[in-house]
């Protein structure tokens, strides 16, 4: 989490936030080690997952909750392949820290996609 004072690039234009507010969610999927042949198909399904409409939506609905709060918000969601681990990552960015959502919103959208890449059921 990033409080406060920070240069955020929206649209190609990098602006500064006195206010602004910056969280980041990782969940872990696995390790190279533990998935070992199955690295590569996982990391390919959680990213043809984040481009379904359901995670789309899930998504666009945590945007919302922040653009319900403050004006200037933003929502992405990515899969993180480094050091021999597999992460799924929500970064979320609002003008205002006070606007960014609770640590409880992400978890629908982080279910949604391990769920739809049949990494948990």
């Amino acid at each position: 989490m990033q409080v406060g004072g920070m240069y955020v690039e929206i649209n190609g234009y990098e602006t500064y936030y006195e206010r602004g507010g910056l969280l980041r969610v990782s969940s872990i999927v696995g390790f190279e080690e533990e998935l070992g042949d199955r690295y590569g198909e996982v990391r390919r399904n959680l990213e043809k997952v984040l481009k379904e409409d359901e995670v789309r939506e899930e998504l666009e609905e945590l945007e919302l909750y922040m653009c319900d709060l403050c004006d200037i918000c933003e929502v992405k969601a990515e899969v993180h392949d480094a050091d021999g681990s597999l992460k799924l990552r929500i970064e979320t960015f609002t003008e205002d820290f006070l606007c960014l959502p609770p640590i409880e919103r992400f978890e629908a959208a982080i279910n949604i996609v391990l769920r739809r890449a049949g990494i948990q059921k």
